[in-house]
């Protein structure tokens, strides 16, 4: 683990630059492992991880081999690649082999180029039956997108990574409609009719079978739903994982497998578990949510999760830079009466004072306190509140996780 942390070391975790020569060129290096796989290429904004998890759990279950590479980590680079769901311990001999032809190229790749190529020289020489591929940002400059794939998946698209996407909906969908390829078919989840029509027009310029998420496929019974689409009737379903939003990714994920004519276990969606969505923890007898939400969408997703609960919460709450802070907090501040800004270790972070500025701008009522570190912002909020919300950025989570004692899952 030493020997690949050193290598990885000598690139930008967050260095983004968008477009795909250098990821063909490395791939090119290595024979275009990509080329001898069957991938199903899952992009969008919110959703992405889920729908990946959900896929991967069906496939897996079904008898096949599978691959998956999603991104962020949490703890360790290793969960970013998955044979069969269990992640991928012995990375550091393609690592060494991909680096060696880093040394040959025009131009050095980023690190998300890097562990793309590494992903797909992994599942090549395993020989997966199907490689889950998640889009890290938009889509068609994405390094991912380097394949003809069996089918091509976009989940939810709403605002994010403005400086690279765009400001609006039209043109995000624009760019995660480029994984979009000649003739293979593509599933949406629910979108925004703007977006929706960006795709369906890509989808028909590529003749593309067409298959979007459909409201009258899902009929939701308080905690339960019935998913009916022309292909199978599962119904009473109960997931693990909490809130609505999983209820479509779900939905979305068995809309793929019945039309890709793969079986579908009911026990195995209820099973299904992504960590950091809307995760409820057990922490001395309190009750800790711990949610990846980074954006407006996913901060909608949270809040409807948290109506279902009156009683007062304490927020933990850290942001980076390009994230619409204001567009979070307007929707979140009103389930809170306490919330900590917590200052996350990224030279991207609003800085704590800002972010506390920006709380009180919104006119909040409670109160708001700045923190040097996420564990003394918990243990502050463990001994004055019963519920505690942790949310903001996916890189919380590695602290969030941390700072509890072998927590163990809750059913609410």
């Amino acid at each position: 683990m030493e020997r690949l942390e050193n290598l990885l070391k000598t690139f930008n975790p967050h260095c983004i630059k968008p477009g795909l020569s250098r990821i063909k060129e490395l791939l090119r290096k290595i024979d275009n492992p990509q080329q001898k796989l069957n991938v199903i290429l899952v992009g969008g904004t919110n959703g992405k991880g889920s729908v990946c998890n959900f896929l991967t759990d069906i496939l897996v279950d079904g008898g096949y081999k599978v691959g998956t590479f999603t991104s962020p980590h949490i703890f360790h680079v290793n969960e970013r690649i998955k044979i069969n769901q269990e992640p991928y311990l012995n990375l550091y001999p393609y690592a060494k082999e991909i680096f060696e032809r880093c040394e040959t190229l025009t131009e050095k790749p980023t690190y998300f180029e890097f562990l793309t190529a590494i992903a797909y020289l992994i599942f090549a020489q395993e020989k997966v039956d199907f490689a889950i591929m998640e889009v890290g940002m938009g889509g068609r400059f994405d390094a991912v997108n380097v394949v003809r794939p069996l089918s091509s998946v976009i989940v939810t698209i709403s605002k994010d990574h403005a400086e690279f996407l765009g400001n609006e909906i039209s043109q995000i969908a624009y760019e995660k409609a480029g994984i979009i390829h000649e003739e293979i078919p593509v599933f949406t989840g629910f979108l925004k009719k703007e977006a929706l029509g960006v795709i369906e027009e890509r989808a028909k310029q590529k003749n593309c079978p067409f298959y979007p998420l459909k409201q009258h496929y899902i009929k939701i019974n308080k905690d339960e739903f019935t998913f009916s689409n022309e292909n199978i009737n599962i119904k009473n379903i109960k997931l693990s994982m909490k809130g609505k939003n999983q209820i479509y990714n779900a939905s979305l994920s068995m809309h793929i497998a019945s039309n890709l004519n793969i079986p579908i276990k009911k026990g195995t969606i209820e099973k299904s578990f992504w960590p950091a969505r809307i995760e409820i923890i057990k922490n001395k007898g309190k009750t800790v949510i711990i949610d990846g939400c980074h954006n407006v969408e996913s901060a909608m997703a949270l809040s409807d999760f948290l109506k279902n609960y009156k009683q007062e919460k304490t927020l933990l709450f850290g942001v980076l830079k390009d994230k619409d802070t204001k567009g979070m907090l307007k929707i979140l501040l009103s389930h809170f009466s306490d919330v900590k800004i917590i200052k996350i270790n990224n030279e991207r972070a609003i800085p704590t004072h800002i972010l506390c500025h920006t709380v009180r701008q919104l006119q909040f009522k409670g109160t708001c306190k700045t923190f040097c570190s996420l564990n003394e912002a918990f243990l502050h909020a463990l001994s004055e509140q019963d519920f505690i919300v942790i949310c903001g950025s996916l890189y919380l989570i590695p602290q969030a996780k941390a700072c509890s004692l072998k927590p163990c899952r809750l059913s609410l």
